[in-house]
């Protein structure tokens, strides 16, 4: 039997973070003859898992040094009981710990990243905030990323990325899917459930409901697509009901209350503020259209959450994101530098109803290789090749 350890900075039930669908794809790696001990540092609630292959410890202390210290020791002790491949979510620190204990101990660790904000955080000018960001997360990813066995990235576009802009040489970089446990945004929600949706927010029933679903942050720069996108929709839909719900919490959410009601349209956008990752399948199933105006990306979630729930979507083309849709679903893809192009895209897209039902259906197969049951095998060929 293969044996894995899979290090987790923090799990909760409550949590809007997408840490959740983690525990599908260990069920599923497990379901292929392989013993999982999920190693979570700061944990509110151990998960519970339907195969006894799988079992859950948190750390005892959350005190930064002291975590570490006992991180390594756990790691020591598992290495030697036959745990011979580590991988880390995320998180440097752990990563750097992990590649310690198994330079010591044998065996190989992996580090898994994504995102394109190197450039964003390097580019700030120099001040207190920055000398804490070069501390706390910029000098340990170096570290780690230079200490780690492997470095785990993808979809594809990511791994030119790591190896071109931040430095990791490619030779030292697998590629591995985000996954989606299909079965969890494609269950049909109910009348009923989506009707008290709308009485809740006193939603007429032909009111059109868009969905915006990630974090309001400076690096995303949403609030640069969504004013022209607000004022173009506000102008064209006078005449319809329309309503933009926002699921996302960020340093940008009190900027964008602040954009809505200076445009007038606080009576048409919903802001649900974080909402536990549990919640999310929900969500989406009330919503007609995904919208996805960001900056930086590199393998969004929330992009293929959607295509799962057979949303139709307008997006840019921020970081993999072009890698992840159909060919038809391609033609509502628009240059990240465009935000005007953006919002008119998005009219188009609202005005021709008539092809929501084929991108839903575009999407929903194309959202097929990012199964939980295909990026399962992806990860026993590559963590055991």
């Amino acid at each position: 039997m293969k044996k894995l350890t899979y290090l987790l900075n923090y799990f909760s039930e409550k949590d809007a973070s997408h840490f959740t669908h983690i525990l599908y794809l260990l069920e599923k790696i497990a379901d292929k003859n392989c013993a999982i001990i999920l190693l979570i540092e700061k944990a509110e609630t151990l998960p519970s898992f339907k195969n006894e292959n799988i079992k859950a410890v948190r750390l005892f202390t959350r005190l930064p040094l002291l975590r570490h210290l006992e991180l390594f020791f756990r790691l020591v002790w598992i290495i030697c009981h036959g745990y011979k491949t580590s991988f880390v979510r995320i998180s440097a620190p752990a990563a750097v710990v992990a590649s310690l204990a198994h330079r010591i101990c044998g065996g190989r660790s992996f580090l898994w990243q994504s995102g394109t904000t190197h450039e964003y955080d390097v580019a700030q000018p120099w001040s207190i905030k920055k000398l804490r960001w070069w501390i706390a997360s910029y000098l340990p990813n170096v570290i780690a990323r230079t200490m780690i066995h492997r470095f785990v990235t993808g979809p594809e576009f990511m791994v030119d990325y790591y190896s071109r802009v931040v430095g990791i040489p490619e030779r030292k970089i697998d590629l591995l899917y985000n996954d989606i446990q299909l079965e969890r945004f494609q269950t049909e929600i109910s009348a009923e459930e989506r009707d008290k949706f709308r009485q809740k927010y006193n939603l007429p029933e032909e009111c059109l409901i868009l969905l915006l679903v990630h974090r309001l942050s400076p690096v995303r720069k949403t609030l640069m697509y969504l004013e022209p996108f607000l004022k173009k929709i506000k102008e064209d839909l006078a005449q319809r009901h329309w309503v933009l719900v926002i699921a996302g919490g960020g340093s940008e959410l009190a900027n964008a209350k602040q954009l809505a009601s200076t445009l007038g349209v606080q009576e048409n956008v919903i802001f649900l503020g974080d909402v536990p990752n549990l919640e999310i399948p929900k969500l989406y199933a009330v919503g007609d259209i995904f919208v996805h105006p960001t900056y930086t990306e590199g393998f969004p979630r929330v992009l293929i959450e959607a295509m799962a729930s057979g949303l139709p979507i307008v997006t840019t083309d921020a970081g993999g994101t072009p890698q992840l849709l159909g060919n038809t679903q391609k033609h509502y893809l628009v240059n990240k530098n465009d935000p005007e192009e953006f919002a008119a895209r998005a009219i188009e897209l609202i005005t021709c109803q008539q092809s929501w039902a084929g991108l839903g259906d575009e999407n929903l197969k194309t959202v097929q290789r990012f199964s939980t049951d295909a990026v399962s095998d992806m990860y026993i060929n590559v963590l055991f090749s």
